[in-house]
């Protein structure tokens, strides 16, 4: 890991992540021929990854990816992403803006998360907070800090402290997660007896490389949960998720079982916040992976707030800001941050539903620490409350199991109590999840004689035949799409399970014109299905639904493939 740590502080535009078939190439003999320095393996991923710097004598041109036995090959350049935040006593609760949480339990109040049993705050569990940063001086956080599994990855230091007063998100996240209780500073967090580790990672631009380091940062044995409130930018007509080694790590601390011991890292991740720009978290590739919790936000209405995003991944919703009112908690101390105090009431956006949700799993994490990562997934399916009946959004019926689903608030607001009773009543899912797949089949045709293309136009139907498989629990649904079409946002993606639940894979976008791209291999997950069987019948069929509301573009579907994974 040190070997790690410090070739995080050395990447630049001449460094390189290959996956090599180990057994036909050699590393050390691969980087000298091709003139490259060998700077090791990447360790948190499964073998195959190893880190090169070109030399400066190395030809500008790049031809190892077409070597035999090289699987990828990227040049490591920094990405920047977005934060989502959108800028009466209770009890014998001594902090002095504990009355202002409104969010938290001993309110009375609708959407808060209910009243939490005695003795269960989040001890024993740690939250990890990747952002830019966390002030673990506060007297709200300095007694949770847990300073040793800490880092920096901007500054490649083991202090993640802030260095821009601007920079206050992350410390007014792990806020909302684990601010002390009674200790006469700010209010409280959700989880204030859960350990906090500040993993300070969008200070500024980081590689695939970096981002892959933050995100699987002990995650072996201490941390339990990441809460991750940032993403790409968010304005209605983007296309952007983690690239190959994050999206690698992400799976292999999950279903490969490299985190927490083997039962894989909780991740939880803001929706996003470009709903008035007609944005979907489908369109989020960190927000929508099946390896994450994707959380929206309501507000002190309990109604769907402004700004949050939906999707047919979105796990979940908890209290957020929305409707002239903001959730409260710390801020950077003295003049730096929000506010010019050491509180702040004006936090809100994703950025702070996900922290919640993050200290509620906490919670359950403390009753039932044997739960794996499908398993909260499924605690947070089964115990959330359906906020609005009258959603339109809302599955119009119950699916194969009994689920409702809703694009805008998935499958409801979370609740301690219910969180906690269905977690200590649940049974363990199968260990290893059983995976689907239909590989990708191109779905047009070439005419030999004329060259014409036929087939695949939209609008455009495709059925799966799945009668030769069968699977007792569906969780999550993954379709991947090849389509060519100039304007992208105006294309919906149906897909439609053989008990007839429908999930829109990908909703229109009226800001996203699409260039002339299309989608290019982007991969829609959906828990709509959430539940359903498959059975080996002559009617397990899949049908996908292709279709453009805007007659003057012409589009082509060119591959699909479709993955359904459960036990």
């Amino acid at each position: 890991m040190l070997l790690l740590l410090f070739i995080c502080a050395s990447l630049g535009n001449d460094e390189w992540v290959v996956k090599l078939d180990d057994s036909k190439i050699d590393p050390v003999l691969f980087a000298q021929r091709e003139g490259f320095v060998y700077k090791g393996p990447v360790d948190y991923l499964p073998p195959g990854f190893h880190i090169f710097e070109a030399s400066s004598s190395r030809k500008r041109s790049v031809t190892m990816g077409r070597n035999e036995g090289v699987m990828y090959a990227k040049r490591q350049e920094p990405r920047f992403f977005r934060t989502r935040s959108v800028a009466k006593t209770v009890g014998n609760i001594i902090d002095p803006l504990f009355s202002e949480q409104w969010h938290l339990e001993g309110h009375r109040h609708a959407v808060d998360i209910d009243h939490v049993p005695a003795g269960i705050n989040g001890t024993g569990v740690s939250i990890a907070i990747v952002d830019d940063g966390l002030q673990h001086s506060h007297p709200d956080l300095v007694r949770r800090y847990d300073a040793v599994h800490s880092w920096d990855f901007n500054d490649n230091d083991p202090d993640p402290t802030p260095t821009r007063s601007e920079h206050a998100h992350g410390t007014a996240a792990g806020g909302v997660a684990v601010a002390e209780r009674n200790n006469g500073v700010c209010g409280s967090g959700a989880a204030y007896g859960a350990r906090v580790v500040g993993i300070r990672l969008i200070a500024g631009g980081v590689t695939d490389l970096v981002q892959s380091q933050g995100l699987s940062h002990n995650a072996i044995a201490n941390v339990d949960i990441y809460s991750c409130s940032w993403g790409p930018i968010d304005d209605g007509r983007s296309v952007e998720g983690p690239d190959a080694l994050t999206e690698g790590v992400l799976a292999w601390n999950t279903n490969g079982k490299r985190g927490r011991l083997g039962k894989g890292s909780i991740y939880v991740w803001a929706a996003g916040n470009g709903r008035a720009d007609g944005d979907s978290c489908a369109y989020d590739g960190f927000a929508s992976s099946m390896y994450v919790n994707a959380i929206g936000a309501i507000d002190h209405h309990g109604n769907r707030s402004w700004y949050s995003e939906g999707c047919a991944a979105l796990m979940a919703v908890t209290p957020s800001s929305g409707a002239m009112r903001g959730i409260t908690t710390i801020d950077l101390l003295g003049n730096a941050g929000y506010t010019p105090t050491d509180c702040t009431s004006s936090f809100g956006g994703t950025s702070s539903a996900a922290p919640l949700a993050s200290g509620l799993i906490a919670l359950v994490l403390q009753v039932r620490p044997d739960l794996t990562w499908r398993d909260v997934k499924h605690v947070l399916a089964k115990s959330a409350v359906i906020v609005d009946p009258m959603d339109r959004d809302l599955a119009p019926r119950a699916n194969q199991r009994g689920f409702r689903h809703s694009y805008g608030y998935g499958f409801g607001a979370l609740k301690a109590p219910r969180m906690i009773q269905v977690a200590r009543d649940h049974k363990l899912v199968p260990a290893n999840m059983s995976t689907i797949r239909v590989p990708m089949v191109p779905t047009t045709t070439m005419d030999p004689h004329t060259g014409a293309i036929s087939g695949g136009e939209m609008p455009f139907t495709y059925q799966f035949n799945m009668s030769a498989h069968s699977m007792n629990f569906i969780e999550h649904v993954e379709l991947t799409v090849q389509l060519q079409h100039p304007r992208r946002g105006s294309v919906q993606i149906v897909l439609v399970s053989p008990y007839g639940t429908e999930s829109i894979m990908a909703p229109r976008r009226p800001l996203d014109d699409g260039t002339q791209y299309g989608v290019e291999g982007w991969t829609f997950t959906s828990v709509r299905f959430w539940g359903e069987t498959i059975t080996a019948t002559p009617n397990n069929v899949w049908i996908v639904r292709i279709n453009s509301n805007d007659a003057r573009y012409h589009g082509i579907v060119t591959g699909l493939a479709l993955a359904i994974h459960g036990y």
